[in-house]
């Protein structure tokens, strides 16, 4: 039996997804159709399938980066048990960014992806003025271009502004890419990327900051603190599972910190979850025992 194949324009009235996007994934995270006949695209069914799930979870606010390396399988699963933290909202369907620098060539080369732009800045220094002026506007983000990748220049406008960055570069050195991993800045070359991706990586830095929101905790880390001091006589103490929560927070931020991919997230999501579970017993406890006024 023929295996039935969809050219590049069906997969994209299927999936939602424009035939440029299609081309871009292609051609910069290598999902390229199955065949090619006198330039005509040709994908296959489990192709088709992976292009819906992927569309379905970026609308959810995951990036191509974390997902293009998935199968099929681990993004059904993840869409299923979408990986959101109790209590936290995050934005599906639009964030609010301000552009610092010549940013137009990037909004006005596609589509806007769910993205409005709620000030538009030419310089870092009319950036700083708008963050300590205009109070009113409420923004998500911050999309920075910048001709040379100075990171100790950004990393001071970084701690000025309460909202993530996600910096555009024209010119780096070997030395300024160095100094922006270790500073664990989330850059993107000019010349290499898409408004379309511009977005989506701020919608996984959002999506990243969410997880690490500390009101998913149960207890601060003064109440941790005091517990580790409280004695019950019990076989159980409450410091032993202090302890245990301390290890599995030092875990869940180094994991927060390396997501790549939907394998990733997941591993994040089952750190959480187990973290969380074990902070709601140590609660009982401190509840039954009246440890915590």
């Amino acid at each position: 039996m023929t295996e039935q194949l969809y050219k590049i324009g069906k997969v994209s009235q299927l999936t939602g997804l424009s035939v440029e996007r299609l081309r871009m994934w292609e051609q910069r995270h290598g999902i390229a159709p199955v065949k090619k006949i006198n330039r005509i695209r040709f994908y296959e069914e489990d192709q088709l399938r992976k292009l819906e799930l992927i569309k379905k979870l970026i609308d959810h606010g995951y990036s191509i980066s974390e997902l293009k390396n998935s199968s099929n399988e681990e993004l059904n699963r993840l869409l299923n048990t979408e990986p959101t933290p109790a209590g936290v909202s995050i934005p599906q369907t639009e964030v609010s960014v301000v552009l610092v620098g010549d940013l137009w060539h990037f909004e006005n080369a596609g589509e806007s992806n769910g993205c409005n732009v709620v000030a538009r800045l030419m310089t870092i220094e009319k950036l700083q003025r708008w963050n300590e002026y205009d109070v009113e506007t409420e923004c998500d983000a911050c999309i920075l271009i910048v001709s040379s990748l100075n990171v100790t220049r950004i990393l001071e406008v970084q701690q000025q502004l309460d909202i993530p960055m996600v910096v555009i570069y024209r010119y780096a050195s070997k030395a300024d890419l160095d100094s922006a991993k270790e500073a664990d800045l989330d850059i993107l070359k000019f010349k290499e990327t898409s408004w379309v991706e511009v977005v989506e990586q701020v919608r996984s830095k959002l999506r990243k900051r969410h997880y690490i929101d500390e009101s998913c905790h149960v207890f601060s880390e003064e109440e941790l603190a005091h517990l580790s001091r409280c004695q019950t006589n019990q076989q159980l103490e409450p410091q032993d599972l202090v302890e245990i929560v301390l290890l599995q927070r030092a875990l869940l931020e180094h994991a927060q910190r390396h997501i790549e991919n939907a394998k990733d997230v997941q591993l994040v999501e089952m750190i959480r979850s187990s973290e969380i579970t074990l902070e709601k017993a140590l609660s009982k406890i401190a509840e039954e025992y009246e440890l915590i006024d």
